[in-house]
């Protein structure tokens, strides 16, 4: 001991409890004394008090007998080693006194970081009720982990620390990963260099991200991936190879999708890399929930943006599965999930028992219906002399009401020109019916088609043509064709053609059609408007002595195609008026409507094919509706046959109003002859100035002259057909 102007000093060993101090600078105070030991050490106890350890070098030292404590400090960069097995040390301060000892500063074990205002250190153990954890890389270049104001417990013999949060979830942060979560607990394996994490709270509905946080909260703090977020209640940290393992993950948010991870693993990689999921599920969008994806390889890297592949269930109505495999699931610019995939001709692959497909096929979140970019080929039928092609189309497709669009101009993937309908050859002259087939030409003409969409009709067995509208009512404007899977009757219904060129002479045939392949039978009912350049006066004649034939049956409007042809021409509103002024007044009230007036307006006439002589022949009596403006609504006896040749088309029309009262009118290659046994009709035409009875036609049609015929040829037309 030395006394002098720096105070009492002294040097030697300082000993008190379970700690020993050697020093040879001692200073003494009236109640402490301090001193700088060259050697420090506490000796471990697991009887009380329990102490741990401790070890150091030039070590702060302060003794104060009256609060029974002694302080040791490191000093100058000189950290205490503690719990020397464990690579352990504090940067600090401990408080040794016979009831136990406690500390502060930060604790440094291997890898990690506690930092506390007051430790309980005991022989094995260090507890703290409020600290900060943080653990840095094995080579501690880099921050992984770190989180405040937790419960710490260690215990090294079983080398584990625990961490529990004092205010519900702790702030986490893992700046390798660029993630940051919300915890509640913690558990450090030392040996494994591994952290498992676990939240109990159930926590609130997070609106803003869409997230229910009943376990922790995940967010992406990489500024590439907007704030991607998920939530699991349990995680594991794996500290040397930097990975994030997450585990009981229900989903992740991405875009407008959930993604279900098949294990309920979600693993984080450094960088804020998330590992590609297998066997996933996606379901798209989370809203609507319209789109279920499975077997789903996916790899998520933002809030807004990820790539996948899968499979997808389509369930036809008959509730039947087939499965689609879509290579490319993305979201789109407005963040819509899409998915497109290809369906090849080998899977055997059907929208529904009766629609054969192949093709791309694309998903939209927000639609509940796929779009299908493909080919289709009827696969209800085996009607022979019907083959079963590919059509091809685009459409968003219900499986539960099947309607696919058929355009005016049908191909298949190639470009071959499909048909649907009555087909005219014009090699050979003759019909045959095509229904989503290949045409035997493309120059052959469409008799009677229909575009709008195709649907089956399962009740009567039937594929059907038509616009939306007429396919749930046949009354209504528009063409229709129909094809019976059971006896392979074809029906059209509407405006149709009959395949022949009569130049400034245009026929507008509105009606009924029915084919039977099986036989080759044709038969057509018929409104037909007919219309060239003539001398009306004669047709005035006409219609003067159609009125003085009052014994002449009227039209029969219930089984005449008239009520159809007017709903074609002029429409519901106007065809509703007429209808119902006819069947009160038996004639339209007030002026014709300009679109009925023809030079002959038939309103009712039946045809037959007839396969003899290549021709569309008339059967049973005529209705005539109306002479240019003057209504008529009369049935006649008479004979129309109708040729398409290679010399020239033709048509024949012979009107009786009794056996000794005829009209006839022929065309043929530009030339109308006309003859009637009313004398005064046919002079109007012989008196007509030559120059008045020529037309020239337009490029491409032949020009137009009438003239007087013969009854020499009348007569041989009427008796043809006797």
């Amino acid at each position: 001991i030395r006394l002098s102007n720096k105070g009492l000093k002294g040097s030697g060993d300082i000993d008190f409890v379970t700690s020993h101090a050697e020093s040879t600078e001692i200073t003494f105070f009236p109640d402490a004394l301090n001193a700088v030991a060259e050697v420090y050490h506490n000796e471990p106890s697991e009887s009380k008090p329990q102490v741990p350890i401790i070890d150091g070098s030039t070590v702060y030292v302060s003794y104060i007998p009256a609060q029974k404590v002694l302080f040791a400090s490191a000093y100058k960069g000189n950290e205490l080693v503690m719990f020397p097995d464990s690579a352990s040390s504090l940067d600090g301060r401990i408080a040794l006194r016979p009831e136990g000892m406690t500390g502060e500063g930060t604790f440094y074990i291997e890898n990690g970081e506690v930092l506390s205002n007051l430790f309980k250190f005991k022989h094995h153990i260090i507890d703290a009720d409020t600290a900060e954890f943080k653990l840095r890389t094995v080579d501690l270049d880099e921050m992984a982990f770190k989180t405040e104001n937790v419960n710490t417990h260690i215990n090294f013999n079983k080398r584990k620390g625990e961490f529990k949060s004092n205010e519900g979830e702790s702030y986490v942060q893992f700046p390798e990963n660029q993630y940051i979560c919300y915890m509640d607990q913690f558990n450090w394996l030392m040996d494994k260099d591994d952290l498992e994490m676990e939240s109990k709270d159930k926590g609130d509905v997070n609106i803003e991200t869409d997230l229910d946080l009943s376990g922790s909260n995940f967010f992406s703090i990489n500024p590439k991936q907007d704030s991607l977020s998920f939530k699991s209640p349990k995680a594991k940290f794996d500290v040397r190879k930097k990975i994030i393992t997450c585990e009981k993950v229900e989903y992740v948010t991405t875009a407008d999708a959930r993604v279900f991870p098949d294990s309920g693993i979600v693993i984080i990689r450094k960088k804020a890399k998330m590992e590609e999921f297998e066997n996933a599920k996606i379901l798209a969008n989370y809203i609507t929930k319209f789109h279920n994806i499975f077997d789903a390889k996916v790899e998520i890297t933002g809030k807004h943006s990820y790539t996948a592949s899968g499979y997808y269930n389509y369930v036809d109505e008959s509730q039947g599965q087939q499965k689609i495999y879509f290579s490319n699931i993305a979201p789109d610019t407005s963040l819509q999930t899409t998915a497109k995939g290809m369906v090849k001709e080998e899977s055997n692959f059907q929208l529904s028992p009766q629609f054969d497909y192949n093709g791309e096929v694309e998903m939209f979140a927000s639609k509940k219906e796929l779009t299908f970019r493909g080919e289709v080929r009827l696969s209800a039928h085996n009607c022979p002399g019907i083959e079963r092609n590919w059509m091809a189309f685009e459409a968003e497709i219900d499986p539960e009401n099947i309607y696919i669009p058929v355009s005016e101009s049908m191909t298949d993937s190639k470009g071959g020109s499909i048909g649907a309908g009555m087909i005219l050859n014009t090699d050979s002259t003759g019909l045959y019916s095509t229904f989503l087939s290949v045409k035997k030409s493309p120059k052959h003409i469409d008799v009677m088609t229909a575009n709008g969409f195709l649907k089956y009709d399962s009740k009567s067995r039937e594929y059907r043509i038509g616009t939306k509208d007429k396919l749930i009512e046949r009354s209504l404007p528009g063409n229709y064709v129909s094809l019976n899977t059971q006896n392979c009757i074809m029906v059209g219904d509407g405006e149709f053609n009959f395949g022949c060129d009569f130049g400034l002479m245009e026929l507008k045939p509105i009606g009924t059609m029915e084919y039977d392949p099986s036989k080759k039978d044709l038969t057509i009912k018929s409104s037909i408007s007919i219309k060239f350049p003539f001398n009306d006066a004669a047709f005035d004649k006409m219609d003067k002595q159609l009125g003085d034939f009052s014994e002449l049956p009227p039209l029969d409007f219930n089984n005449s195609t008239y009520e159809k042809s007017l709903r074609e021409i002029v429409g519901l509103e106007k065809s509703d008026k007429i209808i119902s002024d006819l069947s009160i007044y038996g004639k339209v009230k007030g002026k014709l409507p300009d679109e009925l007036v023809s030079q002959l307006y038939l309103a009712d006439v039946t045809f037959i094919w007839d396969k003899e002589r290549n021709a569309y022949v008339s059967k049973g009596k005529i209705g005539i509706a109306n002479v240019m403006k003057n209504q008529v609504f009369k049935q006649v006896d008479g004979q129309i046959a109708i040729y398409k040749r290679a010399t020239g088309d033709e048509i024949s029309i012979a009107l009786k109003l009794d056996e000794n009262t005829f009209y006839f009118f022929n065309y043929k290659r530009g030339l109308f002859q006309t003859f009637s046994t009313n004398e005064d009709y046919n002079n109007v035409i012989l008196e007509t100035k030559k120059d008045k009875t020529k037309f020239n036609a337009p490029k491409g049609k032949e020009d137009f002259q009438f003239m007087l015929g013969s009854k020499t040829k009348a007569i041989a037309f009427m008796r043809d057909f006797e």
